[in-house]
């Protein structure tokens, strides 16, 4: 009888513990409740439409680069806001200028031979030694646009350029890259920025038109 009684005492244990390890399981389950992530719904493509201003930009300098208050020496349209970023201890000339646009209701920019046109009547007017030709389609952070080389004189020094034009309707955004000594600190400078170009909320980019 003395085994009998040991078995049965070792059986109540077991079937004991068991019953805890449950327990503890089903409290940990309740506590790890499984989370939904929020996803906020894209803007409309067409979002960009019903601003009538210039896109503000959430811009930061790249590394080496400070920002001052330097404008553009001649604008594609008089409606824009401007931000101008200066390669630290270089030349004056050694700057990232970015141009957000208004463009006026009769500019034509609907297609890219429309832009294209429109962007080299603008280089005439500032004086782009570059053939008129010369320009190519680009892409800057997902965004397809039209990107133009620019050569020209200031005060006596050629100053060079590379230039991203970026169209949504009436909305330019002109990235310019620009150098008289200092390419590689200049270029690396311009692609920093354009690798994580910070676009409008309102911007038709190709991955906000599923939603």
């Amino acid at each position: 009888m003395r085994w009998l009684t040991t078995i049965a005492a070792a059986v109540l244990l077991v079937g004991a513990a068991c019953s805890s390890g449950e327990e503890e399981g089903s409290v940990e389950g309740d506590a790890a409740e499984e989370t939904t992530e929020v996803v906020e719904p894209a803007p409309s493509p067409t979002a960009h439409l019903a601003v009538t201003e210039p896109f503000e930009l959430a811009l930061q300098p790249p590394d080496g680069f400070t920002a001052d208050d330097a404008e553009r020496d001649v604008l594609v349209a008089d409606e824009h806001i401007t931000y101008n970023f200066a390669l630290d201890d270089s030349h004056a000339d050694s700057r990232i200028t970015v141009t957000s646009y208004l463009l006026p209701e009769e500019s034509e920019a609907e297609d890219y031979e429309a832009q294209a046109a429109l962007i080299v009547e603008y280089d005439n007017r500032r004086g782009n030694t570059i053939s008129d030709v010369k320009h190519t389609p680009t892409l800057v952070h997902g965004y397809s646009g039209l990107y133009r080389f620019a050569k020209y004189e200031v005060d006596g020094e050629e100053i060079s350029q590379q230039n991203h034009y970026l169209f949504a309707g009436q909305h330019l955004i002109q990235i310019t890259c620009q150098w008289n000594f200092d390419f590689d600190q200049v270029y690396q400078g311009c692609k920093d920025l354009t690798e994580v170009f910070p676009y409008p909320d309102e911007w038709p980019l190709p991955y906000r038109t599923d939603a």
